[in-house]
């Protein structure tokens, strides 16, 4: 057999345990991929406290929770994605946006891995990000 695809989803909750809609699209696609034996599915997302760690999902997903020292304007403020990223070894990264954290911290890094971005909605609660 040949080696597995490595795909890693990037954004700041999953489902569960956000109930939103983007978090649960996301939990969906990487369950679903995951269950062709051709690929293997991380996704990378930031915890909701200093304390990052790792947990599973349903069919083989790890979820690598990044350590958060809390947010600005929904935005984790959490600069392990950059680390997080650098080691996640990975064939494709597949960003949903937006999510400047995870934007940005791939901007940093350096690595010349594939992405590709799903934008899933306008900024529309915090009116001065937008312009950014």
């Amino acid at each position: 057999m040949s080696r597995r695809l490595r795909i890693i989803h990037v954004y700041k909750d999953v489902y569960p345990p956000v109930q939103g809609g983007i978090e649960r699209t996301i939990e969906r696609l990487a369950c679903l991929t995951a269950r062709d034996e051709r690929f293997q599915v991380e996704i990378i997302v930031a915890a909701p406290s200093f304390a990052g760690g790792e947990r599973n999902l349903a069919d083989g997903v790890r979820v690598r929770e990044v350590a958060s020292c809390g947010r600005l304007l929904s935005t984790p403020l959490a600069p392990g994605f950059l680390t997080a990223l650098r080691r996640a070894n990975a064939d494709l990264f597949h960003f949903h946006v937006p999510h400047p954290t995870g934007e940005l911290a791939f901007l940093l890094s350096g690595l010349d891995t594939p992405a590709v971005a799903t934008y899933h909605s306008d900024i529309v609660r915090q009116r001065l990000t937008l312009r950014a």
